[in-house]
């Protein structure tokens, strides 16, 4: 099924621990992925699993179906598996609208998603943001192409 161009992507990515920072901070960026049988593997060599998050058009809101996904994957969160896990929310966007608009736009995305889930009873202290703009479109994407519009989520500890 493919994805109306509207709804951006989240994912979660597993990686190795990075430099210390809390919620809104803005650490590295681990680069490359490669798809494997359905899977898609971070540049360390673990699995990333997507997960649709939907947002109302030019606008950090979450749509309907974004609530519904930002709730599953809080609840996955709150896991005894993933619970003292931490995350990097990354907002993206394409090239459409101008750059300084994607950059505040994909800010704006992540800490919505942030804040969804600690409103959800993530602790704070397990989630940093951090938005992208059109500077990092997905590996065989042009920067104006409407798939970029994604928010992802990398396990980072």
């Amino acid at each position: 099924m493919k994805r109306p161009a509207s709804q951006p992507t989240a994912a979660i990515v597993r990686s190795r621990p990075r430099n210390g920072g809390a919620y809104g901070a803005a650490p590295r960026r681990v680069a490359g992925a490669a798809s494997v049988s359905g899977a898609v593997v971070g540049s360390v060599g673990r699995p990333r699993a997507d997960l649709m998050i939907g947002f109302d058009l030019n606008s950090a809101r979450l749509s309907a179906e974004g609530i519904t996904a930002t709730q599953i994957f809080a609840k996955s969160l709150l896991t005894p598996e993933l619970q003292s896990k931490r995350f990097l929310i990354e907002g993206h966007t394409d090239l459409r609208g101008g750059r300084d608009l994607n950059m505040a736009l994909s800010r704006a995305r992540a800490k919505t998603v942030a804040d969804y889930l600690v409103s959800l009873g993530v602790k704070p202290e397990r989630l940093q943001t951090r938005g992208f703009g059109p500077d990092i479109p997905l590996p065989g994407h042009r920067s104006t192409d409407p798939t970029n519009r994604r928010v992802e989520a990398e396990l980072i500890s």
